[in-house]
């Protein structure tokens, strides 16, 4: 019909099949544009002798302006004042999403059982709900870890769930990580990720290893558990981390530079040219 198509979705072609790395090709092949989520799957695209010039990249990506400018409104005696009332006045660890099994969260505690044999101080905070919910609040119970791990249960929007960002002190993913890695980074948190792509969702590409984060060797809990006591035994982290992984969220992602993406494919169809959001 003369129409020209671009495709748009994650494309990821990790998976080791090369049954659908022929079809991958052949689509991408026929398309007239193929936007990616992320670099990383496009350079994989770009291996297979794709043309370059109709291959586009629109992050998939959350407003990183709106929460950079809520941490620098909140006051640092809110977020004490905050601490104080939820009892986590001690080295606090975020994980935030859906409860399913493919995130490992029962990795998380087992290395934080770990974490406290040796008398280490510290909280978690498990924010969100799912099918794994009851099974992570036994292993809780098991472990003995009913005092050191707090369920908010599902938070939704900046003014329920930004305090809980601005008062921890590292956020950790065990595998599967999508907008969580942006959204730490955005609140100016480092971010304890898996070392195995192919679990991960594109926005885990945020992470700068050893500056902004650290990687641990997937499913091996006692390297989570030395990863996160690295970041522990580190001194004045809101001054280490900020502004570096603010930053990083502000070159890597936004909402700007997803709708960018977009543009440049549709000026690329259609010989206009669209001016980017800046």
């Amino acid at each position: 019909k003369k129409i020209k198509i671009a495709l748009w979705g994650i494309g990821d072609p990790l998976t080791n099949s090369p049954f659908l790395d022929q079809y991958r090709k052949f689509i991408a092949k026929i398309t007239d544009s193929f936007i990616f989520y992320s670099e990383t799957n496009k350079e994989k695209y770009l291996k297979w002798g794709l043309d370059k010039k109709k291959l586009f990249v629109a992050k998939n990506s959350i407003n990183v302006d709106q929460i950079i400018e809520f941490t620098n409104k909140i006051s640092i005696k809110s977020i004490q004042d905050f601490k104080r009332e939820n009892n986590i006045e001690v080295f606090t660890l975020l994980t935030v999403g859906r409860l399913i099994y493919r995130k490992r969260i029962d990795w998380l505690l087992l290395s934080l059982s770990e974490l406290k044999k040796v008398n280490r101080q510290f909280k978690l905070v498990i924010i969100g709900d799912g099918p794994e919910f009851v099974n992570l609040k036994n292993q809780t119970n098991v472990l003995g870890l009913f005092n050191e791990v707090v369920f908010t249960k599902k938070l939704e929007g900046i003014d329920e769930i930004g305090k809980w960002f601005t008062a921890c002190d590292v956020v950790v993913a065990p595998a599967q990580v999508g907008h969580l890695a942006t959204e730490a980074h955005s609140y100016g948190k480092p971010i304890i990720l898996s070392d195995f792509k192919a679990c991960q969702g594109p926005e885990a590409e945020i992470l700068v290893p050893n500056q902004t984060g650290l990687l641990y060797k997937h499913g091996i809990i006692d390297d989570l558990t030395e990863k996160i006591i690295k970041i522990m035994n580190e001194n004045d982290l809101d001054s280490k981390y900020k502004i570096i992984c603010q930053n990083r969220a502000k070159s890597f992602a936004g909402t700007k530079k997803m709708v960018n993406g977009f543009i440049s494919s549709i000026n690329y169809l259609t010989n206009k040219q669209i001016s980017n959001f800046e």
